[in-house]
């Protein structure tokens, strides 16, 4: 376990390593499109949930995704001339 971590950690930092770095501009649209998926998964608990104290948690985690996605849209507007 130890020793995939640090191999991960060693082909992050070397040139020739296997994994790909994302620029800034792709990491926050994979970011959006996640959050997107949780926003659309949590609406539709949300519509099948009837006791309140759940409902009431299900609309904060709701809201609290729909500001990051705020967030997110905001920081990828301020990089759009660094971006494609």
């Amino acid at each position: 376990m130890v020793l995939k971590k640090l191999l991960r950690r060693l082909q992050r930092r070397l040139p020739f390593g296997g994994v790909r770095r994302l620029t800034p501009c792709d990491h926050i649209q994979s970011v959006l499109s996640r959050l997107q998926r949780r926003a659309r998964d949590l609406e539709l608990k949300l519509a099948q949930e009837s006791l309140p104290a759940k409902r009431r948690r299900l609309e904060f985690k709701l809201e609290v995704i729909r500001i990051q996605q705020m967030k997110g849209r905001a920081r990828q507007f301020e990089l759009r001339d660094g971006c494609e």
